[in-house]
């Protein structure tokens, strides 16, 4: 939808640089109703834009009683994203005559200095929107469909019924996958545009993927918003993710150079012991797995660049990237803040942890068995 932000933001005016500061949150749009969109502010507080008749009214925040700068930056950045979707709106609404591709300029982050020279020129890197593909071939429908039939979580527990422990079920799985191990690599084949393609997304529905599986060992709530995850639910958008998303085909690249046999993979399932679990490494190489993060702020970019201080989450998350793909090591490539001219990357080795990794997936397949089991039966068996 179109909306009207003038009018707010030159009545709440400040003379803050918010305009600047925006790609230094991270704000992710959390749910879209009639006439509100209610957005998260750097995973502390939560903003509520008031919108009527496409016009936006008011803004609160749950961490502060009057106007602030946590409203206006995500006011600006719903501006900003607003804009956006208009231009991709009219991306795809062009008619076939116009055979350039328009395309979006990514925001430079506030950190990346313009003093600072650089002795390789760069082509400046844009934005340009990612068609899902739309033209597929016969060929390709079928085989999705097959994929989808067999390992889809959803098909798996129709299979299965109602009757019947978590462990049996768990059984059920494994045998199923074991007897279809030619449609687990064409899995991972038809799925190597991950969040592109369809498929990857309703096959990692019901199944402990890599990048929450650090959650879901830790989680206590079984109703909460990591099982709606479970279930399909998306998490959101915001600038930091699409800063991720843009660069990654760039840092991927940038690393073949280094290592010509490193190939895009998309979602590798486990199979026979662990079936319910499965990983999307950004890059597989003979000898690792591959990583890559795309901090904006340098808070985030020391956390990744320094493996004493590195986020628990992402160190589980290629742990189970290294456990799936049957890897010892994983190379983790972190772009530079100003990545976007420089091409610069930082590169850092993770070694496999077997007991670390094996205790998780304890862990997890423990909050899966009383709390995820039990909602996949109450969604997909009616």
């Amino acid at each position: 939808m179109a909306l009207c932000f003038e009018k707010f933001l030159s009545d709440k005016a400040t003379k803050r640089r918010t305009r600047n500061s925006i790609s230094r949150h991270n704000i992710i749009i959390k749910d879209i109703k009639d006439e509100e969109i209610i957005c998260e502010f750097n995973e502390q507080s939560e903003v509520i834009v008031k919108v009527i008749e496409k016009e936006v009214q008011t803004a609160s925040c749950s961490s502060c009683e009057k106007f602030c700068e946590h409203q206006e930056i995500t006011v600006r950045f719903l501006a900003s994203h607003t804009s956006l979707k208009r231009k991709i709106d009219d991306d795809d609404n062009s008619s076939d005559e116009v055979d350039n591709v328009k395309r979006i300029k990514l925001s430079e982050n506030e950190e990346n200095s313009p003093a600072v020279a650089n002795t390789v020129k760069y082509p400046e890197i844009k934005i340009s929107k990612k068609k899902k593909k739309s033209n597929l071939t016969e060929k390709q429908l079928e085989e999705i469909n097959k994929v989808g039939d067999k390992l889809r979580i959803d098909n798996l527990i129709k299979s299965f019924g109602k009757k019947g422990s978590y462990n049996e079920f768990y059984k059920h799985c494994a045998k199923i996958m074991s007897e279809n191990m030619d449609l687990i690599k064409l899995a991972n084949k038809l799925t190597i545009e991950q969040a592109d393609t369809d498929l990857w997304h309703q096959l990692r529905v019901g199944r402990v993927t890599a990048s929450r599986l650090y959650e879901t060992t830790k989680c206590t709530v079984k109703n909460g918003s990591l099982v709606d995850k479970f279930l399909g639910k998306s998490s959101g958008w915001s600038f930091m993710m699409m800063r991720g998303t843009v660069l990654e085909e760039y840092v991927f690249k940038e690393v073949q150079k280094e290592y010509p046999t490193l190939k895009q993979c998309g979602l590798i399932m486990c199979h026979k012991v662990h079936p319910l679990f499965a990983a999307s490494p950004d890059g597989l190489h003979e000898d690792f797995v591959l990583e890559i993060k795309c901090p904006g702020t340098a808070n985030t970019f020391q956390q990744y660049t320094n493996l004493d201080k590195l986020n628990k989450k992402y160190f589980a998350q290629i742990q189970l990237q290294m456990f799936v793909t049957g890897k010892r090591k994983a190379l983790l490539a972190v772009a530079s803040l100003d990545f976007e001219t420089t091409r610069k990357i930082t590169k850092l080795w993770i070694e496999y942890d077997e007991e670390y990794t094996t205790q998780m997936i304890t862990d997890a397949s423990e909050f899966y068995e009383q709390a995820v089991y039990p909602a996949l039966k109450r969604k997909f068996l009616h």
